[in-house]
């Protein structure tokens, strides 16, 4: 009789969020996806028949990810599964995990490190210590309860590794070796002997990476020989700086081509250590352009005028004078009549209560249950990149109830939302107790912030606010820059998208009253604030804005506060306020939103918050910046 194995290996998030680069975040999530599958297929291969995820029946025993070069994971790094010798299927799930992980290390180490080795003190050591300990494997037989168990028993190796640290995993030691007292040169001589066999821009002349890292990023260039496929065009993911100005991009090649192509003659004419075209695939996917010298190709950081203005933070030469290409820029800004917009968006979702529906789907249909709400994950990742392409965003991973993507900020929201919707309509007629819900947290950082640090943030917005805080079936939404965060604010989907009371969204409904013909302005704001300041006393409000109203303090007095400054601020005739009143939709950025145990969108008594008006500021801002309609009605591209 079939038993039902439970299979799990990690560590993930040390894995897949340690990323400098976008192309980090995307090498590890591939590499954590691929190295999944292909213990699914072993699994499979001993006879087991996956529960969870699903595998349609033409999959099943492959590893699909060779065959097709996909560029984004969309396995996760655990599976279910029932099997007559569960045992089996476990170890051989386990022993294919390493063997693929052990083939794609040891492409890197021959073409790359090893010939290097003889600049290295005990660099094989290092490198056969980190490859081999890893990853670890966890399985149990029967209940899923029991591997949580498992997992919290398993032995940790304290020990700390020697020497100097990997600047990209800095638990790990850097693979040359070289420590202590004069210790510097050889160092250096290691890793220059390593740059030699590298890429250009593939390793940077300040880093020094431990064995994993140095696997992650160059993994992509020998995939032909040790997966199967080739993986050209991953190596080609935009840099944050490129996906923030990508919009402004756009319209600067369909409002001012001359100024655009003369701007990019200009540039080019640097004398550029490297080049300074990285972004050729990026521009080919968004524009079309294959042209290699085309102004899109850019390298992102050279659209912001405070880059090009300071020629020191550039590969250039000491001494090079950049003021015609900043002339250029200047001339293009005016000739587009916008610059760009130094934000993009992180999104990352996640299902709600999964072991919860799953459960309930085998209490229901013993025999199926847990099939169909496999099917219905398997629907919804496979709807995913269509949807985040459509905002022209890059799909880091869609696997199951789990997504993580990269967009430009002007339609992350929109995008967000129609993921919502999409994973509702995957559920859709299976009328389970518990209903299937996504919840998400979407981060606008500007392009300079570390990318770990904006990736450990969104994290935090998804689990800690939009789930617990929040109630699940919900969305957080935060600014981050590198002083860190400066707006956020959350509330289930109800609110977020309007359908509550079948109005537009409040974010959208407020940012088109903030925009260049809107009413509001960030004065009105400040205004607001100091009046709110005198009513509560300076110590209610923080730095953010967020308070707690004093007992007994009347909501409509609040109403009528921030009606009063904002016909002081518009002064309409007669005194009146406008048809297209904004105070109703501001009020409701205002307050706290819950969703209850039983599932009923809630107002938090006493709360009031300014995170909801300055997100929508900042909405307003993205609008300008790629000409996009906020009204569009919720799933419209």
């Amino acid at each position: 009789m079939p038993e039902r194995l439970h299979f799990t290996f990690g560590p993930v998030q040390g894995f897949v969020a340690q990323a400098r680069r976008t192309r980090d975040l995307w090498a590890g999530s591939w590499l954590l996806s691929y190295l999944a599958e292909s213990a699914i297929a072993a699994a499979e291969q001993a006879d087991a028949t996956m529960i969870l995820p699903h595998r349609p029946d033409e999959d099943r025993r492959t590893v699909t990810m060779q065959r097709d070069a996909a560029l984004f994971g969309r396995f996760p790094n655990r599976f279910a599964a029932e099997a007559d010798d569960p045992v089996r299927a476990a170890e051989a799930a386990s022993g294919a995990l390493r063997e693929r992980w052990r083939a794609l290390a040891d492409a890197v180490w021959q073409r790359y490190v090893a010939p290097a080795e003889s600049e290295g003190a005990g660099t094989r050591e290092i490198w056969d210590r980190q490859v081999e300990s890893f990853w670890e494997t966890a399985w149990v037989v029967g209940d899923a309860s029991a591997l949580a168990a498992r997992k919290n028993t398993r032995l940790v190796d304290a020990r700390v590794e020697p020497g100097d640290h990997c600047s990209l995993m800095g638990n790990l030691q850097e693979l040359s070796g070289c420590y202590g007292p004069g210790s510097r040169e050889g160092r250096d001589a290691f890793w220059s002997r390593v740059r030699e066999t590298v890429p250009t821009l593939d390793l940077e002349e300040s880093e020094r990476l431990s064995a994993i890292a140095l696997i992650k990023r160059l993994f992509a260039h020998v995939a032909e020989e040790a997966v199967g496929c080739r993986l050209d065009r991953a190596r080609g993911w935009p840099s944050t700086a490129w996906l923030a100005a990508s919009p402004w991009i756009g319209r600067a090649r369909a409002a001012a081509p001359d100024a655009a192509a003369a701007f990019a003659r200009t540039v080019r004419g640097l004398p550029w250590k490297n080049g300074c075209t990285g972004e050729r695939e990026a521009a080919r996917r968004r524009f079309g352009s294959t042209d290699p010298e085309d102004f899109a190709a850019l390298d992102g950081p050279l659209f912001f005028l405070p880059v090009l203005a300071d020629p020191g933070s550039l590969e250039l030469p000491a001494g090079t004078d950049t003021s015609q290409a900043v002339d250029r820029l200047r001339e293009l800004y005016e000739s587009v009549g916008i610059e760009p917009e130094p934000f993009y968006a992180v999104l990352l979702m996640d299902g709600d209560r999964m072991g919860r529906i799953l459960g309930e789907a085998r209490e229901a249909d013993p025999a199926g249950g847990e099939g169909a709400v496999s099917q219905a994950l398997a629907s919804f990742a496979a709807a995913v990149d269509g949807i985040v392409r459509r905002y022209e965003g890059y799909t880091v991973y869609a696997g199951g109830d789990d997504v993580l993507a990269l967009l430009p900020a002007p339609g992350a929201l929109a995008c967000a939302e129609r993921l919502a919707s999409a994973y509702g309509d995957a559920f859709a007629g299976r009328h389970l107790p518990t209903p299937a819900t996504l919840s998400g947290g979407l981060v606008f950082a500007h392009y300079k912030t570390p990318l770990r640090t904006v990736l450990r943030h969104t994290h935090h917005l998804l689990d800690t606010v939009a789930k617990e805080a929040t109630g699940r079936g919900a969305l957080g939404l935060s600014t981050v820059q590198s002083s860190g965060t400066t707006a956020t604010w959350a509330a289930p989907w109800e609110v977020v998208t309007g359908r509550q009371d079948e109005k537009a969204g409040p974010l959208r409904e407020l940012a088109t009253h903030f925009g260049r013909d809107g009413a509001l302005n960030p004065s009105y704001l400040y205004n607001l604030r100091e009046r709110l300041a005198g009513l509560f006393g300076d110590a209610a409000l923080d730095e953010t804005g967020a308070a707690v109203l004093p007992s007994g303090f009347d909501a409509k007095l609040l109403e009528a506060v921030a009606r009063a400054e904002y016909m002081q601020a518009t002064k309409p005739p007669g005194g009146q306020s406008s048809v297209d009143d904004p105070i109703n939709v501001l009020l409701t950025l205002t307050r706290g939103w819950r969703r209850d145990d039983d599932g009923e969108v809630r107002q938090t008594v006493g709360s009031f918050d300014f995170g909801g008006i300055r997100i929508a500021r900042f909405l307003a801002r993205m609008q300008e910046a790629g000409a996009a309609d906020l009204r569009t009605p919720t799933g419209t591209p």
